[in-house]
């Protein structure tokens, strides 16, 4: 009968549609839960620290960093705060008491190769001041950064107070965080333009030279980032080297690769014999001192190569 017919195909339509709008429904369900899961300035997945216990609920987390390095530092906040706050004060800590700052470093290799992520150590946040954590264990699987945020996926640490019974912070997870980009540093840029540090294979820009004495020795400190005489190096440097020197004229003694990215037994002075130094001001005591420099050295499985002109800001002490 044509009415049956007619009434059997607007019942499969009207069950047609009515699944169509669910399916639709479901998957715009699904890509909100993607999309919040997904945003950074949280600790999502479920995940909080635990110190001696107790939970830490961070209300929002934030990733920040130096301008010509590498390491991020992620901030698990607990009071209001926000990047525009955070660059203000970068490097020093943020303001919010409570709150836990981690620094995820990628070391160079012997050839300049960049390595696994790992995790530095983290500092926490007092009322009125803070306390630095040692990495008692730490395992990070990779840290990835886009404009809007870095990623660390699979991290697991245990972070202890200095203090003798200091307190333990532990986490399993992953960490999204909002990227507040990298802050130039304040000390003025000098760029070596004249100048080539290799190591390995890898070519190191260096927008930063300092003489300073201790000593007999003198001390050619090179960095990727700009620094000054009295520049700290605590935060926000990942990366700078020491070529000591000694002696008028001066001869090289050693090179010591310092920062986070280099292991603490990256120091060796094999090949300081045919090592060149050529200096003009060395004497001078006031001006930049100029260094000619052209050898390479052998800092314990690295090897350093210098080649070219460096003009170094001389670092006088202060009378007493």
């Amino acid at each position: 009968m044509p009415g049956l017919e007619n009434l059997a195909v607007l019942r499969r339509s009207f069950f047609w549609g009515l699944w169509l709008v669910s399916g639709v429904a479901c998957e715009r369900k699904e890509a909100i839960q993607t999309a919040a899961s997904a945003t950074p300035s949280s600790m999502r997945h479920g995940q909080s620290v635990r110190a001696e216990g107790e939970r830490f609920e961070p209300t929002a987390a934030f990733a920040i960093g130096t301008e010509g390095e590498t390491s991020w530092r992620i901030t698990l906040a607990l009071g209001p705060t926000d990047c525009a706050s955070l660059r203000a004060r970068y490097p020093e800590h943020a303001a919010s008491a409570g709150s836990l700052d981690l620094w995820f470093v990628q070391p160079v290799g012997v050839h300049g190769e960049r390595q696994a992520w790992s995790l530095r150590g983290g500092y926490a946040n007092g009322l009125n001041a803070g306390r630095s954590l040692i990495a008692r264990g730490a395992m990070v699987d990779s840290v990835t950064a886009n404009e809007t945020s870095v990623l660390a996926q699979k991290v697991e640490f245990a972070l202890q107070e200095r203090e003798e019974s200091g307190r333990l912070y532990r986490f399993d997870g992953s960490l999204a965080a909002t990227n507040c980009g990298r802050v130039v540093r304040p000390e003025v840029d000098r760029p070596q333009a004249k100048f080539v540090l290799r190591i390995g294979s890898d070519a190191v820009p260096i927008h930063g030279a300092s003489l300073r004495v201790e000593g007999t020795r003198h001390y050619l400190r090179l960095t990727r980032a700009p620094h000054r005489c009295d520049s700290a190096f605590t935060e926000g440097y990942d990366f700078y080297a020491d070529l000591a020197l000694e002696g008028a004229p001066p001869r090289a003694l050693f090179v010591a690769l310092l920062g986070d990215v280099f292991p603490e037994s990256a120091t060796g002075s094999k090949g300081k014999e045919s090592f060149s130094v050529k200096a003009q001001n060395w004497n001078g005591g006031t001006g930049n001192v100029v260094l000619d420099l052209a050898g390479t050295l052998d800092a314990g499985g690295f090897i350093v190569e210098f080649q070219g002109e460096v003009s170094a800001l001389r670092c006088t002490v202060a009378a007493p």
